[in-house]
């Protein structure tokens, strides 16, 4: 049977809107964008080291912007391996939305949410907004399986398919690409140095070697990376935790001093305003809260406490 008039109208009219709305883009969500962020401890045997990855997309600024850092807290190697960089590589819109897509496939919207972010421990955070909908989900614990494990997964998959992930060149660093092949391209830091993206130091059993303060700032690349034994006071407050040089001194003067290795003995310890020889791994700055210290001692092994006395003989 043939349509009426007024139905066949009806149709041709559906069909009209339906064309239009075809020919039509689709409306964007300018606010678009995903903060992920997570940070877990790691332990081996003979190993030990804080990893923390951070990844942010904007379609705003259509910037796809990774860190990634690994920092040893203990290893019982010969050398051990430090990795930290810094990665931007700029996306074309239709990049940034399939990044959006999958990770809405992956599970975004099904997690549940929770207050986890409360408190000390492991932390995976995700948040923002897609397709008009805001999220901010935080979770202590590391996922393992389940929703989160598929969207963690999903993630480290867009990270490498970028290629976001080589660790080669320098810290902080802007991704090109030139007929297919990804570049590096080094960012300036103006006055700030740029540390290659992995280094390396001594690890936690190798025999320290006794120096003081003074020298550890005066030749910093000499002992970068190497096994200390130095004497100092120690002071602990809000961020700032340092090896000074006298009781009360610069920040240039003194070290900042807050990791006790993973594998020292139990009864290692701060004890605060004291005077203590240390043992631990020097490594070069800028160091701690702001860059203000000239450098650090972390993976301590050893703090025992003395006398003011012992620095002035030295």
């Amino acid at each position: 049977m043939k349509p009426s008039g007024v139905c066949a109208q009806f149709v041709q009219f559906r069909l009209l809107i339906v064309a239009i709305a075809c020919l039509l883009p689709r409306p964007s969500h300018a606010r678009d964008e995903l903060r992920f962020f997570s940070f877990e401890h790691v332990k081996s045997d003979n190993d030990a080291r804080d990893r923390m990855v951070a990844l942010d997309v904007s379609r705003t600024s259509p910037l796809l912007h990774y860190q990634f850092q690994e920092a040893p807290t203990g290893s019982l190697s010969p050398s051990v391996k430090s990795i930290e960089f810094d990665r931007d590589m700029e996306l074309t819109d239709s990049e940034v939305e399939s990044v959006f897509k999958r990770l809405i496939s992956a599970g975004t919207f099904k997690l549940p949410r929770s207050s986890e972010h409360c408190g000390e421990g492991n932390l995976w955070d995700l948040s923002g907004s897609l397709g008009g909908r805001e999220f901010e989900l935080s979770h202590r614990l590391f996922p393992r399986g389940g929703i989160r494990k598929q969207i963690d997964e999903a993630i480290k998959s867009i990270v490498h398919e970028f290629g976001l992930d080589q660790i080669n060149g320098p810290a902080y660093a802007t991704i090109g690409r030139k007929a297919g092949t990804n570049t590096i391209e080094a960012s300036d830091l103006q006055d700030r140095p740029n540390p290659p993206a992995v280094s390396e130091s001594e690890g936690d059993l190798i025999p320290p070697r006794e120096t003081t303060l003074q020298e550890l700032i005066s030749h910093a690349d000499k002992f970068d990376g190497k096994r200390v034994s130095v004497v100092g006071f120690y002071h602990s407050d809000f961020e700032g935790n340092e090896l000074r040089f006298q009781e009360k001194s610069d920040e240039r003067e003194n070290v900042w001093c807050e990791v006790i290795s993973s594998f020292a003995p139990k009864e290692v310890a701060f004890k605060q305003d004291t005077w203590a020889r240390v043992d631990g791994t020097f490594l070069k700055g800028p160091s701690g809260h702001f860059g203000m210290w000239p450098g650090e001692v972390t993976r301590v092994t050893r703090f025992d406490v003395q006398a003011a006395r012992v620095l002035t003989e030295r």
